[in-house]
């Protein structure tokens, strides 16, 4: 007989088939362990590609089916949104665009963007170099142009450069898309301010009033003195992710974005009735554009206090030199309005309107036949009359 003897506490020693069945069950663990992580794995890559084929599909059919642009409030892939000044130009980025008109403009149209996310062609440094003027422009989709050689800001760069040859001249395109004065007023003053500007020029459009009042007023944020704060303060955390993934990818606009018929676009006649059936006197005029006026007044206090030179311009639309099928030409009472608030804060102030229309009036096509802006021979004479103005103003002071 075979006694086993063990101290007190001591554990049994396992058996052979205790040690293999323990081997068996932790194999098994490990085989289901790995099928696990091999279906995941089958099935994420399968999502992925999936998602990749459809964005794929999405991207090929915008041109003729246009599924994401009902979808879409913004040009994909180009802008970003932002807390305070609402969406900005992607900085450091570059992207393309098919021209409106291929037949008479059959290059893509390009954009680079700087670390501040203007068209420019370096990134700026918190002061000029030594013995450079710096200039800023500010404006809408108008200033942010098309072709980056025929915006307005390159136009008068190259002017200014070859009749002010003994000054250099820095001119930064910081034009965006749908900007108004509640934005120019916010990114002014916690971005483009940092980078010490001589001059501002703040190109002002027929869309102001709508944007100001409708687009990004309501949702703005204010001080107890009316200054605006922020102009989305929900484009943080989790929503800022799916925002600036809404601008990059169409499956997550398709997903994410809403109904194009839940957005007022630029085109829309809602945006410029305070140039047409709404008149200068009522209640409602007076009060949405006072409001845009208000947010000018503060950019120019702010502009006044840092020693920056402030210079307001305003453009003409098509529909103010001829009317639709159906409805009027548009007056020019924001112009004028804008004007007088210029003339009374001493800032200077330019309308490019006779000198289009003269172009006009002699059968130049100054705009794009399936789009309001101008095309590049449209910006060529507007950036050229602000050119002509800018320079006899130089030399008259």
């Amino acid at each position: 007989m075979r006694f086993n003897f063990r101290s007190a506490g001591e554990s049994p020693s396992p058996s052979n088939g205790t040690i293999e069945h323990a081997a068996q069950r932790s194999a098994q663990r490990t085989s289901w362990a790995k099928w696990l992580f091999f279906r995941v794995l089958v099935v994420g890559l399968s999502t992925m590609a999936g998602i990749g084929l459809a964005e794929v599909f999405l991207r090929v059919q915008e041109p003729y089916l246009h599924l994401a642009a009902e979808r879409v409030e913004w040009t994909p892939d180009r802008y970003r949104t932002h807390p305070i000044w609402h969406h900005w130009l992607r900085p450091n980025t570059e992207s393309a665009q098919q021209s409106i008109n291929p037949l008479g403009w059959p290059s893509p149209m390009v954009w680079h963007t700087n670390a501040q996310g203007c068209r420019h062609a370096g990134d700026l440094s918190r002061y000029a170099p030594p013995g450079t003027r710096r200039i800023i422009v500010m404006g809408d989709s108008f200033t942010e142009g098309y072709y980056q050689d025929t915006t307005f800001a390159a136009i008068l760069a190259r002017r200014l450069e070859s009749e002010k040859p003994d000054v250099k001249h820095e001119v930064v395109n910081c034009g965006t898309s749908s900007y108004s004065p509640l934005l120019y007023y916010l990114r002014y003053k916690h971005q483009l301010s940092r980078y010490h500007p001589h001059e501002l020029i703040v190109n002002l459009d027929l869309t102001d009033i709508y944007d100001d009042n409708h687009r990004y007023g309501p949702a703005a944020v204010y001080n107890a003195d009316g200054e605006p704060l922020e102009a989305l303060p929900s484009a943080r955390g989790f929503g800022a992710w799916i925002e600036n993934l809404k601008y990059r990818f169409h499956i997550v606009r398709l997903v994410f974005g809403r109904q194009r018929q839940q957005l007022v676009l630029p085109e829309t006649p809602k945006v410029f009735e305070y140039h047409s059936t709404l008149t200068p006197d009522s209640a409602r005029w007076q009060k949405e554009v006072g409001f845009s006026l208000s947010l000018l007044q503060r950019l120019i206090d702010l502009t006044k206090q840092e020693g920056v030179a402030l210079t307001f311009t305003m453009y003409p639309y098509r529909r103010q030199f001829e009317a639709a099928r159906v409805g009027t030409v548009w007056h020019r009472e924001f112009e004028f309005a804008a004007r007088r608030l210029a003339e009374r804060n001493g800032v200077d102030f330019f309308s490019a309107y006779n000198g289009v229309r003269a172009f006009y009036d002699r059968g130049t096509p100054l705009y794009w036949t399936n789009d309001f802006h101008f095309n590049p021979l449209g910006q060529y004479v507007w950036g050229n009359l602000f050119a002509d103005y800018y320079l006899s103003r130089k030399s008259r002071s």
